[in-house]
């Protein structure tokens, strides 16, 4: 399981671990209103427009070039 800070990750193409964690939050009320919490914190601390734009426009120069 991967992990950044207490939030669950899965790997892309792992359906075992989405749907563990998938059932784990659907059947555990507390644990989703935490992970609910925690991936809010994240969004805000990692996440914002000028990032974003700065990502993009990489991603765009790497084709062009």
């Amino acid at each position: 399981e991967l992990t950044e800070g207490k939030i669950p990750l899965v790997k892309p193409g792992d359906s075992d671990a989405w749907a563990e964690a998938v059932l784990t939050v659907l059947q555990d009320r507390q644990e989703a209103v935490k992970v609910a919490k925690e991936n809010k914190v994240w969004a805000k601390d990692n996440f914002n427009v000028v990032k974003a734009t700065s990502l993009i426009l990489e991603k765009y120069e790497g084709l062009l070039a």
